[in-house]
This record gives C-alpha cells, sequence and structure tokens, in this order.
C-alpha cells in the first residue's frame, strides 16, 4: 500500500524569500514603512544575522479548528511510534531543525489515535507555542480538507450534544423543586444561584 504525502509551504518559495532578502530596496522600504512584520522574515529580533528563509507557512485558524478536533493527540516528533514515518516527510524533519528557527523548535505529530492513518506534523517555538506552522500530512488516504472539515463537525457535534444533555439534566433537576431549594437557601441566609449547582 502506497503511504501519500502531503506538504503545506507558503506560497512565496524560499527562494524567493532569500532573493528578496538580498535586494537593499526591499529591506530599506521595510525599515523606513515601519513592518515589524515583515523585518522579522529577514532579520533576527536582535538584528545579529539574517533569519534563515523557509517555505512553511503558519496554519489557519479553520485548519487548527479542524486539525485540533480531527487529531486531539500530540507527540514530540522524536518520541512518535504510531507507525512509519515516510522519507519525505524526514526529509522535511531534517530541514527544519536545520533551520535552527526559533519558532520552530519543536516538531509535534498530530494524530487521531495512535496508530490510525493519516498523521499531520506542525512546527512551534515550545509544546505551548505559537505560532504553529504546519509542515506535511501523510498515509494511505489523505482524505480531502473538506472531508476532514465534515468530520470535525461530527466530533464537536456529538462532544457539544453530550455536554449539552448533561447540563439539560441538570438543570431539569434543580427545576423540578426550585421553589422549596430557594426557600431552603433563604432560611440559611444564602441568596439561590442554580449555576453553581450546574458545575
Amino acid at each position: 500500500m502506497q503511504t501519500l504525502v502531503e506538504e503545506y509551504t507558503s506560497e512565496v518559495p524560499a527562494t524567493e524569500i532569500a532573493q528578496l532578502a538580498e535586494d537593499g530596496e526591499t529591506l530599506g522600504l521595510i525599515e523606513e514603512l515601519g513592518l515589524s512584520g515583515q523585518k522579522s522574515l529577514y532579520r533576527s529580533e536582535d538584528k545579529s544575522e539574517p533569519v534563515k528563509p523557509h517555505p512553511y507557512r503558519v496554519i489557519t485558524a479553520e485548519e487548527l479548528a479542524v486539525f485540533s478536533a480531527v487529531f486531539p493527540n500530540r507527540e514530540c516528533v522524536t518520541k512518535y511510534k504510531g507507525g512509519p514515518i515516510p522519507l519525505r516527510v524526514l526529509q522535511i524533519v531534517s530541514h527544519v531543525k536545520s533551520l535552527e528557527h526559533k519558532d520552530m523548535k519543536y516538531l509535534e505529530v498530530w494524530s487521531p489515535k495512535p496508530g490510525i492513518a493519516d498523521p499531520l506534523l506542525v512546527a512551534r517555538p515550545s509544546y505551548w507555542g505559537d505560532p504553529i506552522f504546519i509542515l506535511a500530512r501523510w498515509g494511505s488516504a489523505l482524505l480531502p480538507f473538506a472531508k476532514l472539515r465534515d468530520r470535525a463537525a461530527d466530533i464537536i457535534t456529538t462532544r457539544v450534544r453530550a455536554d449539552l444533555t448533561k447540563s439539560k439534566a441538570k438543570i431539569d433537576q434543580v427545576l423540578v423543586d426550585l421553589r422549596s431549594t430557594v426557600i431552603a437557601k433563604l432560611n440559611e441566609g444564602v441568596t439561590f444561584t442554580p449555576y453553581h449547582n450546574l458545575e
């Protein structure tokens, strides 16, 4: 069975970013216009050395929401043993590590369940850090993003329905004898707040 690999890169190739960095006019205008976000693409914060360009892009808000629902299990790439990592993905890991980029120090594999197909590789500054760069996804199926969005909607709907059903049962329980409960609380010198009983 063939393993498919999907790579996520920015629309501006790393070679073009490097060329722009060498272009003095570009850097001059970025400095003149105070474009700190653009400057960070070309120079480190302490301005001591140029930032190594890379083709990887930051995950979008929609992708983060979908992938977080569909791939809830996360582990450092060095500890990942849910299945073989394809050669192309290992090459991406090697490239990202060679960049020594401060925002891409921690490489993480996200998966539905350990050993289930189609894990996702991301890079971030640390275990909890942002930004999150989306690097690659691999497996035998590689469902299109629209299908993953549908799967995420099903997962979230099921979870929210269960939470709401549990909350509704607690609300129904409080409503059964609300007046007696309020009177009992008043006798204790307490104003009854049902929200405390629902937690």
